[in-house]
């Protein structure tokens, strides 16, 4: 691995750990604002229907109460036609509660009172209407019949009621539903943040390890500058390339040669691989002005480094420096 790609890995870890944290933070916000929806759209519609019901068939009971009453005051067509606006006020009722029951989102307890209390209302609706015609045609009917009405209502209003319990209930459910959810979005948060920092100094500091030997190699074996001399030179090769993980790194005494224009010196090396094959080197070296001119070769002792050895001592005599 190259040391930029070592200096790359730690931010792009904590990029990858950001895209996740996003990631997990929009799946738990959904999940919470599911939650939230659920809460508002079903709890809140199932109350509202409750007592919206209960207070559409309270206003219908005691209209029909007064109707029954006043029936033979207001006259034929004013009686027929507050019975329709009674009527219509419960049919308004009962289509509510059949477009409600369709809801897929309702639960087994939902259903259970909405299935009881359709049948109720229908019921009910009959004997209200039954006592309002009796009113209007003959007033001494329309006491039993409202009688029978009376039980119907206390039905309903009974059923309604247990609904809005339920309701009640399930908001509570949802609400704390919502807030467990709340929790565990900062819970994961706050770990996926601790993960990745973790996560990202722990990289940092494996590849700052890894990357120091190369980054602070000449910290421990020395800068090069104007006062060394061959002998100094060749001694920070030969460190240079013991730190290169290079065994029993051996060099003779440096002899003056051509570099170039250059007045240098050469040497000669002998080392072992980390796979311990045995090795020969060859360099040459010359100072121009503050900067180095070093060049090295490098081959098997066996066969190829003294079968190099010629054209190796051309390439040097070729060398040109500008």
């Amino acid at each position: 691995m190259k040391v930029w790609h070592k200096i790359l890995v730690a931010p792009v870890v904590a990029i990858v750990f950001l895209l996740a944290l996003g990631i997990v933070s929009v799946a738990m916000m959904a999940r919470q604002g599911l939650a939230v929806s659920q809460l508002i759209k079903d709890r809140g519609g199932a109350l509202e229907l409750a007592l919206g019901a209960a207070q559409d068939i309270s206003q219908a009971h005691s209209g029909a109460y007064r109707l029954v009453m006043t029936a033979g005051d207001l006259g034929g067509d004013k009686a027929q036609a507050a019975a329709k606006a009674h009527l219509a006020r419960i049919d308004a009722v009962v289509g509510k509660v059949n477009e409600f029951r369709q809801r897929p989102q309702l639960v087994a307890q939902e259903r259970q009172q909405l299935d009881a209390v359709l049948p109720q209302l229908a019921g009910y609706r009959k004997n209200v209407e039954a006592a309002m015609n009796a009113a209007i045609a003959a007033a001494g009917d329309a006491k039993t019949a409202m009688q029978a009405a009376d039980a119907g209502f206390e039905a309903s209003t009974a059923t309604f009621n247990a609904l809005v319990d339920i309701e009640r209930k399930m908001a509570a459910e949802s609400s704390a539903q919502g807030v467990a959810d709340f929790k565990t979005t900062v819970a994961v948060f706050i770990a996926c943040v601790l993960l990745a920092m973790a996560t990202a100094l722990a990289i940092a500091l494996a590849m700052g390890r890894a990357i120091y030997p190369v980054m602070g190699m000449s910290d421990r074996l020395g800068r090069l500058n104007e006062t060394m001399l061959p002998n100094d030179i060749q001694d920070l090769l030969v460190r240079t390339m013991s730190q290169e993980g290079l065994d029993n790194v051996r060099a003779d005494d440096p002899t003056p040669c051509a570099f170039g224009g250059l007045t240098g010196f050469c040497f000669q090396t002998s080392f072992s691989d980390k796979a311990g094959l045995e090795m020969k080197g060859k360099a040459i070296a010359a100072r121009n002005g503050k900067k180095l001119e070093l060049i090295e070769f490098r081959a098997p002792a066996d066969f190829y480094f003294d079968h190099s050895a010629p054209t190796v001592d051309q390439l040097f005599a070729s060398i040109s420096v500008h």
